[in-house]
């Protein structure tokens, strides 16, 4: 069997998706709700019964919109001093949504379309090298704007070092920006501002049943 999937030429393209699919799924903490870009407004995501793991929800959230930012806004405590970094952090997204979706579509489009045309040799020539010079542009780019996004020089670090060392965590990078955003007790402004009314009713009925729920 191990034989096999090793012979698959499409196998690089399968591994190279895998770890793009783990790295989409993000991890909310409790009283934290996540907020998707959907078109011009932020759709609030929170389960009613969610998948729990190590403490927190697990979430996998538009895995196949790699332009599409996801924030995460805590619902209690005290915000952050200084202005809301919200839509200064959307402005600087602008690059890393067309970065990214280039990357995804050499990765998972392109890749597995010239594998099938032309063979996995052909292929990865053709896709990899600008794959990896896009990823290095992106992490270029990351640098020159990280205080949008409260980057420290350490998470620069790790996140300029993932992106070249595995190229699809860079196909991954608008979302992982989005992530860094400090959202301390942002949720109440983030929710009145772009949840239409359903939405906002579904996060303080949730929000309030597990307020209710005794401890564990």
């Amino acid at each position: 069997m191990l034989d096999r999937l090793l012979g698959f030429d499409h196998t690089l393209w399968l591994v190279a998706f895998a770890f793009y699919a783990f790295d989409v799924t993000v991890i909310a903490r409790p009283h934290e709700v996540l907020f998707a870009e959907t078109g011009r407004r932020l759709r609030p995501v929170l389960a009613r019964v969610p998948f729990a793991f190590r403490g927190g929800d697990l979430y996998w959230i538009a895995p196949l919109a790699p332009f599409l930012g996801v924030f995460r806004a805590g619902m209690t405590g005290a915000a952050a001093p200084g202005a809301d970094p919200l839509d200064a952090a959307q402005r600087a997204l602008a690059p890393f949504r067309y970065t990214s979706t280039l990357i995804f579509v050499l990765l998972f489009i392109a890749g597995p379309a010239l594998t099938a045309w032309r063979g996995l040799g052909m292929a990865a020539l053709m896709v990899l090298p600008p794959a990896y010079l896009i990823s290095l542009i992106s992490v270029v780019l990351m640098a020159r704007r990280a205080s949008a996004f409260g980057l420290a020089r350490r998470a620069r670090w790790s996140l300029g070092f993932d992106c070249l060392a595995c190229i699809p965590y860079a196909a991954n990078l608008t979302k992982r920006l989005a992530w860094r955003v400090d959202g301390r007790a942002r949720g109440p402004d983030w929710l009145a501002r772009g949840a239409t009314p359903e939405e906002r009713a579904h996060v303080q009925a949730v929000l309030a049943e597990r307020q209710a729920e005794p401890p564990a």
